[in-house]
């Protein structure tokens, strides 16, 4: 485990370790501390489940400033957050 990580996560009152890695964050050892590790992929797809609009609205904003369409933005963030982009895809598909 990276204690520094952790130990930022306690002082700054972070309920939620995201991390690529979850391999360095394994939640025994966070439990003692309220904090659990998430992939990043999980977490979005969690936070879209909670609010669907603001989520596609952050999207669109992003994808303004790309100058690209958000399925192409989704398209793209497919190859690190898969599951997000597929089900916010899908949302859209609708």
């Amino acid at each position: 485990m990276q204690e520094w990580v952790l130990a930022a996560a306690i002082c700054g009152g972070c309920p939620v370790i995201l991390t690529f890695n979850l391999r360095h964050f394994k939640n025994d050892n966070l439990q003692d501390h309220g904090i659990v590790a998430m992939h990043p992929d999980d977490y979005l797809v969690t936070l879209f489940e909670i609010e669907p609009s603001q989520v596609i609205s952050v999207l669109g904003e992003i994808a303004g400033r790309r100058r690209m369409e958000t399925e192409d933005v989704l398209i793209r963030y497919g190859a690190v957050i898969p599951k997000f982009s597929s089900r916010v895809h899908s949302h859209l598909s609708e």
